[in-house]
C-alpha cells in the first residue's frame, strides 16, 4: 500500500476574505482502490458558503450514472422529503435542470456510493461510510452563473463531478426566506473521507 499527502497552502487574500488550508491524504492499495481523507481548515470570518467538498473533472463522454442515495430527481438537504432512498440510474444530460436562468443544479443528497461511466463501461466509483451530496454536470458552477440563458452555455467539453461533505439548503431562494440555520454552511473546519475505485470496461 502506498500512502501520500498533499497540502495546498493558502495564497494571499483580501483583508476581509477567507483563506482555506486543505490537506488531502491518499492510501492507495495494490488493487488501485484509493482511500482519500480531506481536511479543510478555513481561516477568517465565518462566511456563508454554498458548499464544501471536492470536484473531479472527467472527459465529456463519462455520462452514465448509477448511485445509491435520494432520487430520482434533484433534491437538497432542506428539499428531500419527496425524494426517496434507492438505487437510481441517470445521465449527466438529464441532471441539468432547465431553469430559465442557468444555475447550479442536479444535486442528489444522502448519497452512499456514486458511479459514473462512459459508453464502454469504464469509470469510477465514489463511496463513503457517511452520507454526502453529489452531482455531475457538463459545466462548472461559475459557467452556469455567468450564462444568461441555456443557449449561452459553453460547448460541452468536460464532465464535472461534485462531491460535497456539506451543501447549503435552498430555503425560499429569491422569492422567500433564506435557509434555516441548520441548513446553512459556514466557513468552518470540515473533514471527510471516501474511497475511489476504478471501474473496468464492461465485458460484452
Amino acid at each position: 500500500m502506498w500512502e501520500g499527502k498533499v497540502v495546498l497552502e493558502p495564497q494571499p487574500v483580501p483583508e476581509h476574505g477567507v483563506e482555506f488550508h486543505i490537506e488531502t491524504r491518499y492510501h492507495i492499495r495494490r488493487s488501485g482502490e484509493t482511500r482519500i481523507a480531506v481536511k479543510i481548515s478555513p481561516k477568517g470570518p465565518s462566511l456563508l458558503l454554498p458548499r464544501m467538498g471536492l470536484a473531479f473533472v472527467l472527459p465529456p463522454e463519462f455520462e452514465q450514472i448509477t448511485y445509491y442515495g435520494r432520487g430520482p430527481w434533484e433534491n437538497h438537504r432542506d428539499r428531500k422529503s419527496g425524494a426517496f432512498m434507492g438505487c437510481y440510474t441517470d445521465t449527466v444530460s438529464a441532471m441539468l435542470t432547465p431553469y430559465a436562468k442557468p444555475q447550479d443544479c442536479g444535486n442528489r443528497d444522502d448519497v452512499r456510493w456514486w458511479e459514473i461511466r462512459n459508453a464502454q463501461g469504464t469509470g469510477i466509483r465514489l463511496s463513503s461510510e457517511t452520507h454526502y451530496s453529489a452531482s455531475a454536470l457538463f459545466y462548472a458552477a461559475m459557467e452556469l452563473v455567468h450564462a444568461s440563458h441555456q443557449h449561452t452555455l459553453p460547448a460541452r467539453n468536460k464532465t464535472v463531478v461534485s462531491l460535497d461533505a456539506r451543501q447549503q439548503g435552498i430555503g425560499g431562494a429569491s422569492c422567500g426566506p433564506p435557509p434555516m440555520e441548520r441548513d446553512r454552511v459556514h466557513a468552518e473546519p470540515v473533514e471527510f473521507e471516501f474511497t475511489l475505485q476504478l471501474l473496468p470496461q464492461t465485458q460484452k
